[in-house]
């Protein structure tokens, strides 16, 4: 029994360490980019990181012997924590203008709509049928980079930021991480229901 709980803390100590240091550095460069300000923002993304912590111990200690429960709430603030650490450059470009209060409440609208359709976003992995869908997404993603190139190249040339665009290209990417991460947020026993009602069948090695 003993060798079960010190196996069992094991894994959630490599779990949350493996959080802990991608999430520092992505905070370190959400503070530092756009540069300046760096010492007013890092003790907010900080305070931030703290919360995810903390919520994440305190879910391991309610679920700690449920390997798999664990497994999928780490996962989701891994890919949340990295979603809001993405998202901060282009609210710090657009912090004291009008385009703020624009912005600031299309993201809140997109981090809802994405926990709204979780459900749809789920059986997309895990049903058969959709199999289709998910080889289009490598090509969709070529075509994103591009585009996001051509992108950045223009935004280069006029009158915005230097960094005007590459913060729009990293909030993409942060709105993808988003989309990962929400059917992670589903409790498992209505993920694995899902599954069966999908007829998704698991492979052991």
């Amino acid at each position: 029994m003993n060798q079960i709980k010190n196996e069992v803390k094991q894994v959630a100590e490599k779990r949350l360490g493996l959080v802990i240091g991608v999430h520092m550095l992505s905070l370190l460069a959400a503070a530092a980019f756009p540069e300046g300000r760096f010492l007013f923002w890092l003790p907010i993304l900080l305070a931030v990181e703290g919360l995810i912590v903390f919520h994440l111990l305190r879910l391991w200690k309610r679920y700690k012997y449920q390997s798999k429960h664990y497994y999928t709430i780490n996962m989701y603030w891994f890919l949340i924590g990295l979603n809001i650490f993405a998202s901060l450059p282009i609210l710090r470009l657009c912090y004291g203008t009008p385009y703020f209060w624009l912005i600031l409440p299309l993201m809140i609208i997109v981090f809802l709509y994405a926990h709204f359709i979780r459900e749809k976003i789920l059986v997309l992995f895990v049903s058969p049928s959709k199999v289709k869908t998910l080889y289009r997404l490598p090509v969709l993603m070529r075509i994103f980079v591009v585009v996001s190139i051509f992108m950045l190249i223009f935004l280069q040339m006029k009158s915005f930021h230097p960094n005007f665009g590459l913060s729009i290209f990293v909030y993409f990417v942060s709105v993808g991480l988003l989309y990962i991460a929400t059917p992670f947020s589903i409790p498992v026993d209505q993920i694995e229901q899902v599954k069966k009602e999908n007829g998704f069948v698991e492979y052991s090695s």
